[in-house]
């Protein structure tokens, strides 16, 4: 099924428990950039537990053109980067997805050059790319007088001091500062796992990288020669997957998961009632009447992700009481409150922040996703839903989601995608 805009659909009776075990996809989060870094490598790479996803397709279609040779065999990936003599990306690759720019860091470190527009993504308010720009400029980069989109010049290494510690701004200053002279340091740097991941598969290359975890992290210079790696667990697939039964109700087995990396969700979900249990790579997840957790504040890691912030809105909309929900990351970061108001659900939002107060029921509707989370919180929410829901933009949740209709099947959704 397609809407006026031809955008594909996912239909969703809800109201059913949800029980079973599901196996948690390699996180998109970490594969971007390490799909980036391949340009640095000197020999072939590869990296396993790769997700299907529409982001990933992007991101190997940009590999491709730069000239490439990538294979896809189950869930690994192989580059051989040797053959690469493009350093520029065209609009319309830059435009697919968020984490083009982290091409940008690899390109200038490999190739001395590289055009940096402004890549695509989820529309989220104002996400800057001048923290890539700056940092890349202090290493050495100039930008084209002509075109102010290219950047060329020999980087050397420096202190680099983030204004805050972005994610996407450390990844690129790591892949930037291996192909830089000398010692990069990067301060207020950015925590996440998935740096972490990055790092583990540059230094499984023979790069010199340390401090990766903390607010410090200093990168010797020198390219890597080979790699494999595989990508560590998706921890916002697995806490959408824990918001879901939180919402519909049931008990859950997550498997292949690292509880560490998502346990501020897991928190969330335990003060509002939910019973959790941890075991190695597994989280099991019991749920049936929720209540108010009180407030939850979004934070760089390792705070409550904003990348959870959605399933975490649509898991409490039943929830008894009032909840309060601070967005501090991105400044337009609710647009999935409307959608969960057609569904009968009372949310008000003041500025970047949100008051959830708790409904018995939630109705069926009609809604569109508008960004990746916000479309997976539309699913979450209509899984509790009495009545079928329609969910228009199904391709935001593709870019993040690996077989999401499938595997809520397999607890006993009744998931579609159309």
């Amino acid at each position: 099924m397609t809407g006026g805009d031809g955008l594909q659909s996912l239909l969703v009776d809800g109201g059913k428990r949800l029980f079973g075990e599901v196996q948690i996809s390699g996180s998109k989060n970490a594969v971007l950039p390490m799909l980036a870094a391949t340009v640095l490598f000197k020999e072939p790479c590869c990296i396993q537990s790769v997700p299907n996803l529409t982001d990933v397709d992007a991101a190997v279609d940009i590999l491709t053109y730069l000239g490439a040779k990538v294979e896809r065999s189950g869930g690994s990936l192989c580059v051989d980067p040797r053959p690469i003599w493009r350093w520029d990306i065209p609009d319309e690759l830059m435009n697919r997805m968020r984490g083009s720019v982290f091409f940008a860091g690899a390109l200038m470190a490999r190739m001395g050059k590289c055009r940096l527009t402004q890549p695509g993504g989820c529309p989220l308010g104002k996400r800057p790319v001048n923290f890539h720009i700056d940092g890349l400029m202090a290493l050495g980069a100039r930008a084209d007088t002509l075109d102010d989109q290219i950047y060329s010049g020999h980087l050397v290494g420096t202190e680099i001091i983030l204004p805050y510690p972005s994610v996407g701004a450390t990844e690129n200053l790591i892949l930037a500062g291996v192909g830089a002279e000398g010692m990069t340091t990067i301060h207020n740097a950015a925590r996440e796992p998935e740096i972490c991941c990055l790092c583990d598969f540059l230094r499984a290359g023979g790069c010199r990288i340390s401090g990766d975890g903390t607010r410090c992290i200093r990168v010797m210079g020198g390219l890597p020669d080979s790699s494999r790696m595989q990508v560590i667990p998706d921890r916002m697939e697995a806490a959408t997957f824990a918001c879901a039964v939180a919402s519909a109700g049931g008990d859950i087995l997550l498997r292949n998961v690292q509880p560490l990396h998502f346990a501020p969700v897991l928190s969330v979900l335990e003060r509002a009632g939910c019973s959790v249990y941890y075991r190695n790579d597994q989280v099991r997840v019991q749920a049936e009447e929720l209540v108010s957790p009180g407030r939850v504040v979004t934070a760089p890691y390792p705070g409550f992700p904003t990348d959870a912030q959605a399933p975490i809105m649509a898991a409490l909309l039943r929830a008894k009481g009032t909840t309060i929900i601070d967005e501090t990351v991105f400044s337009d970061r609710m647009n999935h409150i409307e959608g969960f108001r057609t569904m009968g659900a009372q949310v008000e939002r003041i500025g970047n922040c949100a008051w959830i107060h708790g409904v018995q029921k939630l109705h069926g509707g009609t809604v569109t996703a508008q960004d990746l989370r916000g479309g997976a919180a539309l699913t979450v929410a209509a899984l509790a839903a009495q009545g079928k829901t329609t969910i228009l933009g199904l391709r935001h949740i593709l870019r993040g989601y690996e077989d999401f209709a499938l595997k809520l099947r397999s607890l006993g959704a009744d998931v579609q995608q159309a």
